[in-house]
């Protein structure tokens, strides 16, 4: 009884302290957020809108703005930024480019890698507007884009954002946002950097273009790129499959000589695959595909941005790191598609040699057999080939049937298949006691 009273008065106050902490965070973060709708009330109604519950709107020329505050997990500091809603087709991303440095050339893998996040840049026909500021988002819009950029006023409203504190302008969710404006709940918001925005935001959302779905869609070209640049991923992912499988289930006995007999066909495919690849993907015979007329990769602001070459004053330098980078690019694509079919090929050939195997099994009982372990630590064992007489076979066995046999003491009985492509594989291992 004692003992249930103490259990009982520890549960009561570990009750009580996690309430009364429960109940002062949720007070704090009651009263910071209270704080926060008042700041957001006051800016709102200086600028002539209003609050609804937790949200605040904002009017300009007969449109509905709204004003959103997000957290970064500070109690003091949070940003806000203003959206605004649009049928716009697609999402794309605007960001000023700070870079100063026209030579400033990074690797195009880092670019690539960027690109999946940010998405690709898109030229809207206007040089100078490219020079200052990035249009990041899917070259299925790119029509899109450049009749979208073709208005000054457009281009003119966008500077307007970005010299009132904006950092980026989101196109997404059929809304336009422009983020961020930094402020704090330890002042109030100065309504000034938001109103300047208001009305650039509404000529973004003006007369939006049509452009047909069939524009949008992707051009045969880039089709046919995805379609074969996508092979070697596919192939790296069937042989991580066939590695596990096939090793695994269909292990043959002489591994290296099935590899090397699949290699013979593996390098045939490889070439031919290899130079249709490099043809179709790098072109490079075609004028511009070298840097010295083409694409250099430049770091901007916080991804990379493609910069078309300018032959009066672009410098020697650069041009020289645009044909480096562009041989560099066909070296890994070389690495990735000859690891990718010797990796898939080899591991496939031992996967199909069992899986399609219609062969009888047999079974071969094995006395003298020899244990090792190898300088990384793998469990083999040595005995006499019965395909080969005078020989010896090695086979890779698990750690438990290394600790399990005992030279001289046990043996082993093997069961295979023949193999479909003539490569004897092991069935079943079975270890037992050697009575002789």
């Amino acid at each position: 009884m004692k003992t249930f009273i103490i259990y009982a008065i520890a549960f009561c106050a570990v009750a009580l302290v996690l309430g009364g902490m429960t109940g002062i965070v949720y007070f704090i973060l009651h009263t910071i957020d209270k704080k926060r709708r008042r700041i957001l009330s006051e800016a709102v109604h200086k600028l002539g809108g209003r609050t609804e519950g937790k949200k605040f709107f904002l009017f300009q020329k007969g449109r509905t703005l709204e004003l959103i505050h997000k957290s970064h997990g500070e109690d003091s500091h949070e940003t806000l930024f203003v959206s605004i809603p649009c049928p716009f087709p697609g999402d794309f991303t605007i960001m000023k480019n700070v870079s100063e440095d026209p030579d400033a050339v990074t690797m195009p893998l880092i670019g690539t890698m960027i690109k999946a996040f940010k998405g690709q840049k898109l030229p809207t026909g206007d040089p100078e507007f490219d020079r200052k500021f990035d249009v990041c988002g899917s070259m299925t819009k790119c029509p899109f884009v450049e009749t979208y950029f073709s208005r000054e006023e457009r281009k003119n409203a966008i500077e307007e954002i970005f010299k009132a504190g904006a950092a980026e302008i989101q196109i997404r969710d059929q809304a336009i946002f422009a983020s961020w404006f930094p402020f704090s709940l330890k002042k109030d918001i100065n309504p000034k950097s938001i109103k300047a925005v208001l009305a650039p935001l509404v000529v973004l959302t003006e007369d939006i273009p049509q452009v047909p779905d069939e524009v949008l869609e992707l051009s045969p070209e880039t089709k046919k790129k995805l379609g074969i640049g996508c092979l070697p991923i596919i192939l790296l992912f069937i042989g991580f499959i066939s590695y596990f499988w096939g090793t695994w289930t269909y292990q043959p006995l002489s591994p290296g000589d099935l590899y090397q007999a699949a290699l013979r066909y593996i390098y045939i495919a490889l070439g031919l695959y290899s130079f249709i690849y490099i043809m179709i993907v790098f072109k490079p015979f075609s004028p511009g595909e070298t840097g010295s007329d083409g694409i250099l990769i430049k770091t901007g602001y916080s991804h990379l941005r493609s910069v078309p070459s300018e032959p009066k004053t672009q410098s020697s330098q650069s041009i020289l790191l645009g044909k480096t980078f562009f041989a560099l690019r066909i070296v890994f694509a070389a690495i990735l598609i000859y690891v990718s079919f010797t990796y898939a090929g080899r591991n496939l050939a031992v996967l199909l040699n069992g899986m399609l195997d219609k062969g009888e099994q047999t079974e071969h009982t094995i006395e003298d057999l020899y244990k090792f372990q190898n300088k990384k630590n793998l469990s083999y064992i040595r005995f006499p080939s019965w395909r080969n007489p005078g020989t010896k076979e090695e086979l890779h066995i698990s750690s438990s049937e290394y600790k399990a046999i005992v030279p001289g003491k046990t043996k082993m009985i093997i069961s295979t298949k023949p193999g479909t492509f003539g490569f004897e594989w092991i069935v079943s291992k079975k270890i037992e006691p050697n009575n002789e």
